[in-house]
């Protein structure tokens, strides 16, 4: 799980209201004993209230995870259609490699992560405070290379181009019988990221 807000702050409750514990209590919803949930049985029409702000990702190698559908609000923090764009296009480039590197815990182990992240205010971009929630499902063949997630922002995210920057991550361990995402030949990354790793949103020019 990623919980994401402003430097310095506290981070809002897990499971309190908004977009990412809605679509918490959505996938858990899903759930049979302790199997996750298949993408196939994800029903837009379950999300109304929070499409804008759900996406969903694919593992397509290690250390490479692409947005298969994100929401109007996360295509307009960046600018652009994120379609078959790298998740890591969300972040900025300091941030990247620990992002690569959790997000893939999510497939392989798998466990569900909630991030902090935060921008500082500039002429047309308000401070802003967000979490974010990557939660996981199987695939066709019943593997873990799925997971659909949320960024739940406290405020509108001004002018793009805008990127966020990791500022505490959340790993939340999930015992299911599902098998893991298959291994991938890449370069190596980070298996971890450094303890009291954080999440911090800063705008960008590119």
């Amino acid at each position: 799980m990623f919980v994401i807000g402003k430097t310095g702050s506290a981070p809002r409750d897990l499971h309190g209201h908004g977009h990412v514990a809605a679509l918490r209590a959505y996938w858990e919803g899903l759930r049979q004993a302790d199997s996750l949930p298949a993408r196939d049985r994800i029903d837009p029409r379950g999300l109304i209230t929070a499409l804008s702000h759900v996406f969903l990702i694919e593992r397509q190698a290690a250390g490479l995870v692409r947005f298969r559908l994100a929401g109007r609000a996360l295509c307009d923090l960046v600018g652009r259609e994120l379609r078959s764009a790298p998740v890591e296009m969300l972040f900025d480039p300091v941030s990247r490699p620990r992002l690569a590197a959790q997000l893939d815990l999510v497939f392989t182990s798998p466990c569900v992560r909630e991030a902090t992240r935060s921008a500082p205010g500039a002429l047309l971009r308000p401070p802003l405070a967000a979490r974010m929630v990557v939660l996981p499902l199987t695939g066709m063949e019943g593997r873990t290379t799925l997971a659909i997630g949320c960024v739940d922002m406290d405020c509108p995210a001004g002018m793009p181009p805008r990127r966020l920057t990791l500022q505490r991550v959340l790993r939340e361990p999930l015992a299911t019988g599902t098998p893991p995402a298959p291994d991938f030949v890449a370069p190596a990354m980070p298996t971890t990221p450094p303890r009291g790793a954080k999440l911090r949103l800063v705008h960008s020019r590119d």
